[in-house]
Order: structure tokens, then sequence, then C-alpha cells
């Protein structure tokens, strides 16, 4: 048998060769380091047998494995083909996934995010024109907090690639540094990342920047530059490590593996037909649209005469020689203007100082709080918002204070543009003129120029596109705002919600549960003049929002200081050039237009670089910094940092290059200070757009309150079964949520109203002597609140539910507890229970006890929760009888001349003018005196529950025997009084409920004459003590088959009566909701099957 023509498979295939021949021949190693106090490994070797690298990092008892594949087929194509995949596997935190399928679920943002950091630190180190499909997969396999898994991955994936054969020019890692009490650290722990007010990840080689990502609380620009000069010297060791591990595994770079690109030939005639006229189209200041449409016919016309001259070759060689014309011609017209206007020998960086006073500058110090290190207050000579650290008596001399505008020379310290190496120069007109190399790095880098035209749309390189800030552009919504910059714009809306629905997180790693803020970044097609698919996010959306995000954390107000959550939104609308950074001005324009109290504005830049070739590849050579890049720069150029901040400093930073080996540390330091002074510019635009705050929310915003709610109360606004705050919402259109963690409430309202409404709500269901709400009041009924019991105190209880260990009990005439309508509830444990003769112990509490059964007890315990525990023990079992209320005011005049004897008078019931009882179906409210005095009655139907359902059974036996009920005929009639609608209906449901009981007329007519001479209140109370306890009773009293019609009507007329008075309402609306309970309980059990037990209904 005879293997493929193929060196690298041509082997012998007899009996005595080997399969495992085949297998790549791998050398497993492992080398180790301390690091920032804990141990820092790299092994190959044990797994990944047939990856082209495998490598497993471990950093403390963080660990990732990274492999990377790279096929040996070129593909037809000018670009790298290299994709980047990051996993945090549920099992490295030690949970399992909570998806359908218990499987790991799609990419998380925070995957997204490490695949990009991973994807923008190798990137850069591949040959150029290496264009074989290469894949890196890395994946977190176990985590521990204090130890990034991102710097563990980088170096993983670093040292996967080290010890590949495939061609990459490494080493390269990646750090976290913070910045705690003034200095930088090294991989700071969670409590120092808590304390600190940077978040830097920062990944380079030797000498060179690779990426980096801020995140900072307004750190000042010189504090962020030792800070990166902190983090490329801790590279050091790690990059150590990884060669060390190349030297003992290391596998040889494939040969045949030289990039092709675009040949030489190819390229030199496309620069000679295009070259001259790509340099006219960019020297004259065109819109993207119309620069896009010459270059495409420039581009397409050469693509067409070198297919005439290179017939051979691939198309895409072609068309890839005509886009690098244009590309160079950007560049060169860029360096070429810079030459011509500064003298190469001058390499300074022009920054212009902003007048500032004394006073502002102590304001701005004062209004940022403490600054980051503890410094003292803000810097004296802000340059275009640069913070030099220095102490509040050297901000402005005496002398300078009175000469005003800070005039004076600041005192700076150790951590000074002086101190850091730069040659400072003030000049008459307020520029400032730094240099920002100084002398001692002189030999580093030929002298430069960073001033200059020539740009593709004709302006300076410091000069920034024209701006464009509007507010309050959308109706209805919380906050809206437009922000352009030239040909880039984005619409930006802010929504507040409640805090409940904030973000819930799960992260692998570690970190915050809730997110209560975030920004969300949408790129639509449309943007670009394209077409493509709407909906949905990419990782660059994905990337461009968290930094947005990033940049806009540090200014918002804390969750104690403002509960909302807020959800920004980001769609660009135009797109030419640093969208995010456009997002992070437009969202602040839209959260300060919603009235949410951010502590400063934050605007940001993004700031580009043109180098000439000999900066690649040996350090040296011209380079210009462009401040606010369009589109074909960003294309074109090597860099894009972009920076975002306040006046006070930077809040977030990410940098992405193309400049092949990274970006000197000099001339990011360089770009930093450029993008400070833009960024100044930038937020003076955004304060003329709103220049006053607002003091509050947006009328169209929501609002929302916390309300003390004692936690003895809480069952007093819930209401039983949630009724009582279930209303509260219906009625107010708010919604209420009692905090877990306090005695508040919180209330959430779509408008000033409905806050209004359910305050008031809220405060009548809590406060005793108002017209709504209570406890255990069904229908809005109140019931006076009685004090909470007490430890020693003899109550009386009622049986609410048995159990095998005792019987659930609630304390009658009490409330203020956890159960349903605030009714205090405890347990009878069956050990603290007494027989009848007060000395033995039952084995059953059934023995002792019944459901609906009135007991006397003692209360011996009493938890925070005001659940109770109740004990018989020498407790006598008579229930005392209710003490008579006094009579109040209002009913003895409602019902003067009525008394004939009763323990109270009458009263109650409310007449017309004539004097006489309202008809049923023209019922006439009463003042509200009648109706405080008919709720002071109804005050004691919980106390008098228990003997009205004994005196109701007690009378449906009597009506049951008509021997019995023949004698009462013979009574003579009572006295006349004055009756109203509930008596009036009362009598009628007492009449068909005899007759559906006992037939004949003898029963019907003692039934009547009991209750000729009973007045509305009473006749209220025998009815049923309350208007639920009267719903209860039309069920229960025909649960033993099909209730006769009219015996139902006058069940429902009472009711509805009893309601009406409760609640001052038309008694035709209260029937209404009756019926339709009634409709119900009637369709579904009262079919004619009489032996389905009844079931309750209650309103």
């Amino acid at each position: 048998m005879e293997l493929p023509d193929n060196p690298d498979l041509n082997i012998p295939w007899d009996s005595d060769t080997r399969l495992t021949r085949l297998m790549p021949d791998y050398t497993g190693a492992r080398v180790e380091r301390t690091i920032a106090g804990r141990s820092f490994s790299l092994e190959t070797g044990r797994l990944g047998p047939f990856a082209d690298g495998l490598v497993t990092a471990r950093y403390g008892d963080s660990v990732v494995m990274a492999s990377v594949v790279a096929k040996h087929e070129e593909l037809p194509a000018s670009f790298l083909p290299l994709s980047v995949e990051y996993r945090e596997k549920s099992f490295a935190a030690g949970f399992i996934p909570t998806t359908w399928t218990r499987r790991e679920g799609m990419l998380s943002d925070r995957e997204i995010l490490g695949a990009r950091v991973l994807d923008r630190t190798v990137r850069p180190l591949f040959l150029k024109g290496f264009a074989r499909e290469t894949q890196i997969v890395a994946s977190l396999l176990a985590v521990e907090e204090d130890c990034a898994p991102e710097v563990v991955g980088v170096a993983a994936a670093a040292a996967a690639l080290m010890t590949s054969d495939v061609p990459w020019r490494g080493p390269a890692a990646a750090i976290r540094v913070g910045w705690v009490n003034g200095e930088p650290v090294i991989n700071p722990s969670v409590d120092q990342q808590e304390a600190s007010a940077l978040h830097l990840l920062y990944s380079g080689t030797r000498d060179r920047c690779l990426m980096l990502e801020v995140g900072a609380s307004e750190l000042e620009e010189e504090c962020l530059i030792e800070a990166l000069r902190a983090a490329q010297a801790g590279l050091a060791p790690l990059l150590d490590l990884q060669e060390e591990l190349a030297g003992l595994a290391g596998r040889a770079k494939r040969t045949g593996a030289a990039p092709v690109g675009v040949p030489e030939d190819i390229q030199a005639a496309a620069s000679a037909d295009i070259g001259e006229a790509s340099r006219h189209l960019f020297s004259v200041a065109l819109s993207k649209s119309a620069r896009g449409v010459r270059q495409g016919i420039l581009q397409s016309q050469c693509v067409e005469r070198l297919r005439e001259a290179f017939p051979d070759a691939p198309a895409w060689q072609l068309e890839a020689a005509a886009g690098k014309v244009t590309a160079a011609a950007v560049r060169e017209n860029i360096i070429r203007a810079a030459s011509a206007e500064l003298p190469p020998s001058v390499g300074v960086l022009r920054l212009r100082r902003p007048a500032r006073t004394a006073a502002e500058i102590a304001a701005m110090g004062r209004s940022g709080g403490a600054l980051a290190g503890g410094a003292a207050a803000e810097a004296g000579s802000r340059v275009g918002g640069l913070a030099s650290r220095v102490s509040a008596q050297a901000a402005v001399s005496e002398e300078g204070g009175e000469d005003g505008a800070g005039s004076a020379r600041p005192r700076a310290t150790g951590t000074s543009l002086e101190s850091l190496g730069f040659k400072v120069d003030m000049e008459a007109d307020g520029v400032m003129a730094v240099d920002p190399f100084g002398p001692a790095r002189a030999a580093q880098l030929e002298p430069c120029t960073l001033v200059g035209g020539g740009r593709v749309d004709g302006r300076d390189s410091e000069q920034i596109r024209p701006l464009q800030c509007e507010v309050s552009v959308l109706p209805v919504v919380h906050g809206s705002s437009v922000f352009a910059r030239g040909g880039t714009q984005v619409l930006c809306t802010t929504t507040l919600g409640p805090p409940e629905i904030a973000q819930m997180l799960r992260p692998v790693g570690g970190g915050p549960t809730l997110k209560s803020f975030m920004l969300h970044y949408d790129f639509p097609p449309y943007s670009t003049n394209n077409t493509g698919r709407v909906g949905g996010f990419n990782r660059r959306m994905i990337g461009h929002g968290n930094l947005a995000e990033k940049a806009l954390a540090p200014v918002m107000p804390s969750d104690d200081d403002f509960r909302f959550t807020v959800r920004v939104t980001s769609e660009v609308t135009g797109s030419d050039g640093s969208s995010s950074m456009a997002t992070v001005t437009g969202a602040t324009l839209a959260l300060m237009d919603a009235g949410v109290p951010i502590r400063r504005p934050v605007a940001g830049v993004s700031v580009g670089m043109v180098t000439e070739p000999s900066v690649a590849s040996d350090g040296g050579g011209r380079f210009v910094l462009l401040t606010d890049i369009v589109g074909m720069e960003d294309h074109a150029g090597d860099m894009d940092f972009k920076v975002a901040g306040s006046r006070l400093g930077v809040t977030a930073a990410q940098l992405d290059i193309k400049l092949d080996g990274g970006v000197p540390l000099p001339l990011l330091e360089a770009a930093l200070w450029r993008a400070a002074e833009a960024r100044c510019r930038i937020l003076d635009s955004v304060d003329d757009a709103m220049p006053k705050r607002r003091l509050g929310l947006k009328e169209t915003a929501p609002r929302m309150e916390l309300l003390p709610v004692p936690f003895i109360k809480r069952g007093m606004l819930i209401g039983p079964g949630g009724a009582t705050i279930r209303r509260i919402q219906r009625e107010s259109g708010a919604s209420v949520r009692l905090l877990p963690d306090g005695d508040y409430a919180q209330v959430f309202a779509r408008g000033e109203e409905s806050l209004i409404v359910a305050r008031q709500l809220i405060g009548e269901a809590l406060v005793g002597n108002e017209e709504r709400g209570g406890p255990g009041g069904s229908y809005g009924m109140h019931v006076e609140a009685a004090p909470a019991v007490e430890v020693g105190e003899e109550v009386t209880v009622c049986v609410r539910q048995l159990t095998d260990f005792g019987a659930i009990c609630t304390v009658e005439g009490r409330t203020g507890g956890s159960g349903a309508g605030g009714m205090v509830e405890g347990l009878l444990h069956v050990s603290e229970m007494r027989m009848p003769d007060g000395t033995s112990r039952p084995r059953q509490p059934a023995a002792v006890a019944k459901v609906g059964e009135l007991l006397r007890a003692r209360v011996v315990d009493v938890d925070p929760k005001m659940r109770a525990k109740f004990s018989m023990d020498d407790v006598d079992q008579t229930i005392p009888e209710p003490e008579p209320e006094a009579e109040p005011e209002a009913e003895a005049e409602a019902g003067a001349g009525a008394s004939q004897g009763q323990s109270r008078q009458g009263g109650g019931g409310w007449l017309d003018d004539a004097g006489t009882s309202a008809p049923a179906k023209t019922f006439v409210a009463g003042s509200a005196e009648d109706l405080a005095a008919l709720r002071a009655e109804l005050a004691l139907a919980r106390q008098e529950a228990a003997a009205a359902r004994r005196e109701a059974a007690a009378a449906r036996e009597v009506a049951a025997r008509p021997a019995q009920a023949e004698t009462s005929v013979a009574a003579p009639p009572a006295a006349e009084a004055p009756r109203g609608v509930v008596a009036n209906a009362v009598a009628a449901a007492d009449q068909a409920e005899a007759a559906s009981q006992s037939s004949g007329p003898a029963a019907t007519t003692a039934r009547a004459a009991g209750t000729d001479s009973e007045t509305d209140a009473e006749a209220l109370r025998r009815a049923g003590r309350s208007p639920a306890f009267a719903g209860h009773k039309v069920v229960r009293t025909f649960k033993g088959g099909r209730p006769d019609p009219a015996a139902l009507a006058a069940h429902v007329d009472a009711t509805a009566a009893a309601v009406a008075m409760a609640m001052g309402r038309d008694p035709k609306l209260a029937r209404q909701g009756i019926d339709s309970i009634w409709s119900e309980a009637a369709a579904s059990k009262y079919r004619g099957n009489s032996s389905k037990p009844a079931r309750t209904y209650r309103r």
C-alpha cells in the first residue's frame, strides 16, 4: 500500500510499522514560577495529542486550557482567517447549568468579551499575509476569584502558539493592575479590587502594548500612565515562563508557510495606476458617501486594468492591491502634511489649558469626593481636563488667586508632568507645550510630529468634527437624545424600572449577581448604507456596549440613592468612525434628560495613529496622532485608542491596534493626553446642550418611593389572601412590594398621580381611623386594630386547624400579627393541652379541640413575627362575654326615640328626609356620622362571631320543629321600631330560610315575628356580623341541595345591603358582585348533585 506523495505522510507501510508513528511527536513539559505571591505554571503534553498546540495554564486555583489548530491549505484572502473562542465551564465554579437540557448554554457576554481580549492580544503578532484558517479555543476549567481567568487565558493561548508549529511572533502576556492607596497593585485580590479606583487589563510584549481595557473611577491621566508602566514591567515573568516552555517542548515552525499576500509586481502596478489619483481623492473634504463612491470607482477601474495585465492572478490579489493603494494614500497624505507644517525635529504635543479659577478647581475636587489614592484635591493646572494631583494648598498660589483665571503655576506632586519626564513650557497664549518623550526617550524614537493636516476630510490632526447635541427628541420615553460628531450619529434613550427587574447574573469567576445599570448598543446595517440581518447582536455590539457601560458606571448614583433599574439604549443611525465613543456622550445626554442624578457628564473620543513603516520594524520613524478619526482613517491607520471620562479623569479606555508587534508605550501615553484635551472640548458642547440639571425626574419618567411599614403591620397591608395589596395596586395602578430587608414598602408608579393615590391607600390600610383598608375586613370594611398579645396574657383563641401535634389557633379580637388579615396566629401544642378535668393531657388534639371552637389559653412565647405559643395549663376555660362598647354619639342621635330596652339603642339605619326607612331599590346614603356609627357597631363582629354561630344553629333547630314553632306564633308582636334596608332584607331572608328548612306557615310566621323589632345595625350583626360572614352564610345555608330561588334572592339582597352600608355605596353595585360569585357557585356545585360538599366563596 502506498500513501499519497507527501513527505510528511510517506511512511513505509509494513507489519513492523506502528500506527503511532503517524501521531505528532509531542514532548511533555511543565514550568512554574511565583508571580504576585501565587504559583503560575504552564504545562503541555498531557492533553490534546492531535492539536497543533495545547497548553494548560494554572494561576493559584484558576485553570485554563487553550488549544490552537491551523490548517495547511492557504485561503484566497488578504486577511488573517483567525477565530478565537473562550468558554467558561459551569463545573469550573461547581454548579450545574440552569438551561433546560442542563448543558452549557449560549455564550454569555463575559465569554464574548474574554474571546475579544484573546483575539486582540494574539492577532497583531501573526505574520502579514498568513492566510491559513486558524482557530484558538480556550476553556476555563477551574476558577478562583482572586486569580483573573483572562490573565490565565492569555498566557495559555500565547504558550500554545509558542509551542505549536504555527508561525507566530510571541511571546505575549496579560496582567491586571489596580490602584489602591495611591499606588498600582499587580493582580489585585477581590478585596483590593473593591477598593481600587482602577481596573486595568493590559497585554503586551516585552516593550510594546498589544491590548488594554480600562475601567476607572475618574482616575487622573498621570495615575493611569503610572499604572501602564507598572503593567508593562509586570509582564516580564510571564514572558520568561513562555519562552522557557517553548525551549523545552516547542515544535519547529512549518516550512512552506511563509505568507504569500499580494505579489510585489501586482502591488507596484496598482500603485502606478491609481496612486496619484488616490492622493487627490483624499486631499479635499468629502462626505463619507461621496468619498466611498469615488473610491469604489477608482478601485474597480484599477482591478479591470490589472486583470488585463495579470490574467493568471487570482481576483482577490487584484482587489487587495487596489485597496492597499487607497489605504497607503491616506497614510502618506497625513504624514506628508504633518511633516510640512513643522520641522521634523520638533516633537511637541500642544495642549490648550482651559481658563479655570481657584474656586472652580476647589469645587471640582469637592464634587468628585476623595480622589483615588487619597489625593487631597483637584489639580490647579488641569490642561484640557488633565489632572495633576496636587495638594489643595498648592492648587493656586496666593498671588495666582488674586490674578484669577488660574494664571499661577501649581506646585506639582511626585506624579506631575515634570516628574514623569515631560518637558513643560507654558506659552503666553495659554498653550502648554508638552514634550511627551523628553531627553530620556530621545534614543527610543526618532523626532516626530504630532500636529498637522492632510486628513481625508481636510481637518487638522487635532480638530474635532462638528458636534450636535439634542435632548428630549422623543415623546413619552423617559429620556432621549441625539448626538452627532460629523457623520457619526447615535440615538440614545433612557428607561427606568423598578429594582426587581435588574439583570440577574451568575458569573462563573465571581462578581456581582445583579446589575441595575445596563447599556445596550445596536448597530443596524442602514447606519453604513448596507443591508443585512436586523435584530440580535454580535460580538462587536457586545464589546462596544460594554465599553460605553464601563464609561458611565462610575458616575451613576448608588443603588441606595437611586433605586431604579436603568437601561440605556444606543442605536447608531450613522457610522463614520468611533460610534462607541459617540454612544458614551449620547447616553450621558439621555441620562441627564431623564433626570438621573449622575455625578458628572462623561464624553468619549477616539485617537488614531498613522506611522511610518520604520515604527513597526525598529521603533524609529515619524508618526501622527489623529483626534476623532473617521472610518477611513480607522481602516487605514495603525491604532484606535478609545478614551472616555469626565473633566476629572478617565472612566474607561480600550485599545485596538493593527501595527505589527504592538504600540510603544510612549506613543500610548501621548495619545492619552491628546484624548483628554479633546474630551473636554466635547464636554463643553454637552454643557451647552443642558446648561442646567433637572432637579428631579422628567415628567414622563416613573416615580418610586419607600414608605415605612412596620413589620408587625405587614399583614394589615397584605390583607386576607393578599386582597388589600391587590386592591391598592388595582385602584392606583402602581406596583407595591414589601422589601424583605427592612420595614418598608416600595411603591413604583408610572406617574406622579398614581404614586399619590397609592401612598394614600397604603396610609389608609395602616391607620386605624381611615375609611378604607384594615386587617381582615373584606369589601374594604375597617376593623379597629387591637393591641398585639404579650407573654403571660390569657386570651381567647379560635381553633383554625388541627394537626397531629396540636392546633393552629388565632387570637380573637387581636390584630398586628403575620396571619391572614393581620391576625395573631400561634400553636397550641398537644403537650400544652388539658382535658376538661384540667389535669390530664390528651393523646390526640381532637380530644380537646375542634375546628371553630373557642378556647382559653395563656401566651407563653411570641417570636419577632408575632407568632405565638399557647398553653392551657391552669387556665379557666370559661369564655368571657365581650364587653359592650360605649354608645357612639352619632348613633345616639340617629336612633333617638327608638330604644326598646335593648343592650344598645338602635341606629345606623339611613333614613330619608321624612324620617322613614328608604326602600331597598331607592337606597339613600346617610351622612359620614351614620357610617361611622355603623362601623363602630361592626367593630365587635370578630368578638361575637362564635356566639352568632351558636345562635343561628339554635334558631334553625327551633324552626325545624313544627310543634315548638306553633307555640311561637301566639307570642305578642313586638313594638314597631325604625327599620332600614338591612332589617327588611334580613327579615325576608330569615322567612325564606325557615320556609326552606321547614314547610308550613307556622315556622315562617314565627321567624318573621322574631325580627320585627330589629334595627339595621342589630339585623346586620345577626345576619352575619360582617359582610364576609354574611356572604359565607349564603352558601352554608343551602349546602344540602338546590336552593330555593326566593330564599337565595333574599339572602343575596341582605348581603348586598350589608356590603353597601359598610362601604357607603349603592347596594345595586354590591349585588352585582355577589350575583357573579353565586352564579359561579350555582353552576359548578348545585346542579342537582347534593352529594358534593359545598364550596365556600368569599368576597
